[in-house]
């Protein structure tokens, strides 16, 4: 059988019954004890009374907590179980991912790689032209001048007629050079290929944190709660004094438990 006909397939809970959390019996007990709870009033007389309540409570709550945990038992086996199934298709895709994210991102690179050399070599080009523009700007000028001087040896100043109509005079035609440089100049700049349907999510992350070289707005300092906790609090009895350590302070906290055995 080839990998490509092969399943991932995990047996079903059994047996599939309604699971009985808290039965009739339990809840109405549990009603009842409230009603006992909600009138009594306790003094020298009902202090037992309210005790054996207590107990019966705790009692109640060890009996649900019981049944809850074995009625989760098999979902949470299972839940592990296919968890475990998982794992390993799981890592095969995202070995896979990570396969097709590098070479995406190195033809990404690669691609963004030419476009700087494309837009490098557009401005190259631009300068080039530009001077090669000046060049032929100053020839031209120089053979104007040229030109001038030679038609004012051959005609007397005063037999050049004066004509002005006011009008602007045309504009010279673009050479070739300048269309080039018009050409470059608004041409769109290369943009690197990008596939469709991938992102990227660009962002600044720390690399590296010397915490002694850091300013002090950038340092946070925690007490060691586990550490006070074990040296001064575990262990204490109420019989002993409140110890003392410069910068925390104790308090004594005391809550009523259940210390009997009572049926609820």
């Amino acid at each position: 059988m080839s990998a490509v006909d092969q399943t991932i397939t995990l047996p079903a809970i059994t047996p599939a019954t309604p699971l009985v959390l808290c039965n009739a019996g339990f809840l109405n007990t549990l009603a009842q004890v409230e009603r006992e709870v909600a009138n009594i009033k306790v003094d020298a007389t009902t202090a037992q009374a309210a005790a054996n309540l207590l107990t019966r409570l705790t009692s109640a709550g060890t009996v649900l907590e019981k049944a809850r945990a074995e009625l989760k038992a098999p979902f949470i086996a299972k839940g592990r179980e296919i968890d475990e199934a998982a794992r390993a298709p799981a890592g095969r895709i995202e070995a896979a991912k990570s396969g097709i994210k590098a070479k995406v991102a190195a033809f990404q690179q690669e691609q963004e790689r030419l476009a700087r050399e494309a837009e490098v070599a557009r401005q190259k080009e631009l300068q080039r032209l530009e001077a090669k523009r000046i060049a032929e700007e100053r020839a031209a000028i120089l053979i104007a001048e040229e030109r001038a001087a030679a038609l004012a040896a051959k005609v007397a100043p005063q037999d050049i007629p004066e004509f002005d109509d006011g009008s602007e005079p045309e504009p010279a035609p673009k050479t070739e050079t300048e269309k080039l440089i018009e050409k470059l100049q608004y041409a769109p700049a290369v943009a690197p290929v990008k596939p469709v349907g991938v992102a990227y999510r660009v962002a600044l992350v720390i690399d590296k944190i010397e915490v002694d070289k850091l300013p002090d707005t950038f340092v946070t300092r925690t007490a060691k709660e586990a550490a006070l906790r074990s040296t001064f609090c575990a262990g204490w009895r109420e019989t002993d004094p409140i110890p003392e350590c410069p910068g925390c302070t104790f308090r004594i906290s005391k809550t009523i438990v259940s210390t009997g055995k009572n049926e609820f």
